[in-house]
C-alpha cells in the first residue's frame, strides 16, 4: 500500500483515471479525477484536502466526486449520441 501523501500519476488510455499531488508546504493533497467522453475529450475534477483529514473522509468525498464526474460526462455522451432533447 502506498502512503496517501505520495505523488501518483494518472493512468493513461483508460476511461477513468486519477492522480494525487502532495503540497506538503501548505499541508494539502490535491486529487485529480479524469474521465473521457465518447469524443475523446478529457474532463477533470480537482479536490484539495488537508493532510490532517481522515482517510475515510477523503475516500467518501472522492467517491462522491467520481460519481458526479461520471454523471456529468454521461450527460455529455448522451448529447453526443443524440439521445437527449
Amino acid at each position: 500500500m502506498t502512503h496517501p501523501y505520495t505523488r501518483k500519476l494518472p493512468a493513461h488510455c483508460r476511461p477513468f483515471a486519477w492522480g494525487r499531488s502532495p503540497d506538503l508546504a501548505r499541508g494539502m493533497v490535491i486529487w485529480r479525477l479524469f474521465r473521457r467522453d465518447q469524443s475523446g475529450r478529457l474532463h477533470c475534477s480537482l479536490h484539495a484536502y488537508s493532510d490532517r483529514d481522515q482517510r475515510e473522509f477523503i475516500a467518501d468525498e472522492l467517491r462522491h466526486a467520481r460519481h458526479q464526474l461520471r454523471n456529468r460526462v454521461d450527460d455529455i455522451d448522451l448529447e453526443i449520441m443524440g439521445v437527449t432533447q
